[in-house]
C-alpha cells in the first residue's frame, strides 16, 4: 500500500510537470520523515513522547518574481500526533467503540499515543537566493509563512501504563478513535532549504531539494467531548491540544 502510494505520487508529479510546465511554473514531489509531539494548556495532561511518521506531497511553485513564488500542494501526513500522559483518569473517548469496554473509564497516570492521518493542502511563500558563486549549482530557499490545511482521515490511540492494574492485564494498541479528533486541522510554520541543480538552472531545470520545516497546529487536535475525574469529581475535559512537527524534506522539482 505504501509503495503504491509512492509510485502514484511520483507518476502524477511527472505527468503534471510534463503537461503544464512553463518557464514561470514548476512542479515537484516531496517526501519527509516527520517528528511530531503534542502539548496542552492543561497542567494535568502533559507531553510524554514523540511520533515518528512521514509525509508526502505533490507541489507547484508559481513564480511572480525572479526569486519568489507562491507554493501550494496536495499531500498526506501519516502517524502525526504524539504521546500524552493523563494524570487524572476519566472517559476520554466517549464516541469510540474500544476493544475493551473498561477503557471507557481510564485510571490515573495513563499514557495515550495519538496517531492521526491527514490529507493536507500546504500553502507558502517561497523566497530563493541567487546561486552561490563558489557552488554554482546550489541556491538556498526560505518558505515563510507556511499554512497547511488538513483533513483528518483516520486516528488511532495506543493506551499504555495499564499493566499491573487489576482491571487490565495488558496494554492496548491501535484503538480506533477517529471521532475523538477534530476533522479539520490548520497549522502554520516555516522552512529552510537548499536546491541543487541537476540540469539547467535550479529554477528552470530539474533540482534536488533538501530542507527542514517546522509546523504548529492552530486548531485543537482533540474534540474535548470527554470527562475527567479530579478529586472524585467529574468535570468536562476542555484542554487545547497543540501538535508540533519537524519535517526533514527531500524532493525533486521539475
Amino acid at each position: 500500500m505504501k509503495k503504491s502510494l509512492l509510485v502514484a505520487f511520483l507518476m502524477l508529479g511527472m505527468s503534471l510537470s510534463s503537461s503544464f510546465a512553463q518557464s514561470e511554473t514548476r512542479f515537484g514531489i516531496q517526501l519527509a520523515p516527520t517528528f511530531s509531539w503534542l502539548g496542552t494548556d492543561d497542567g494535568d495532561i502533559g507531553t510524554n513522547g514523540t511520533n515518528l511518521g512521514y509525509a508526502m506531497a505533490i507541489k507547484a511553485d508559481l513564480f511572480f518574481a525572479d526569486k519568489a513564488a507562491f507554493s501550494f500542494g496536495l499531500g498526506l501526513g501519516l502517524n502525526q500526533g504524539g504521546r500524552l500522559l493523563y494524570n487524572h483518569g476519566g472517559d476520554y473517548f466517549p464516541n469510540s467503540e474500544l476493544s475493551n469496554p473498561l477503557l471507557a473509564t481510564l485510571p490515573d497516570m495513563v499514557d495515550v499515543r495519538y496517531k492521526v492521518n491527514y490529507i493536507q493542502v500546504p500553502l507558502s511563500l517561497k523566497i530563493m537566493t541567487d546561486e552561490i558563486l563558489q557552488l554554482r549549482d546550489i541556491r538556498f530557499t526560505v518558505d515563510a509563512p507556511i499554512f497547511t490545511l488538513g483533513f483528518r482521515n483516520k486516528a488511532f490511540a495506543d493506551i499504555t501504563g495499564l499493566t499491573g492494574l487489576a482491571a487490565f492485564d495488558e496494554n492496548y494498541y491501535k484503538e480506533l478513535i477517529t471521532k475523538e479528533v477534530n476533522p479539520l486541522d490548520l497549522a502554520w510554520g516555516f522552512g529552510l532549504g537548499m536546491e541543487y541543480s541537476l540540469s539547467g538552472s535550479s529554477k528552470d531545470g530539474t533540482s534536488l531539494m533538501l530542507g527542514l520545516t517546522y509546523g504548529q497546529s492552530i486548531f485543537d487536535v482533540t474534540r474535548n467531548q470527554g470527562i475527567k475525574r479530579e478529586d472524585g469529581v467529574e468535570v468536562e475535559e476542555d484542554s487545547h491540544a497543540t501538535r508540533h512537527n519537524i519535517n526533514l524534506v527531500i524532493g525533486l522539482a521539475f
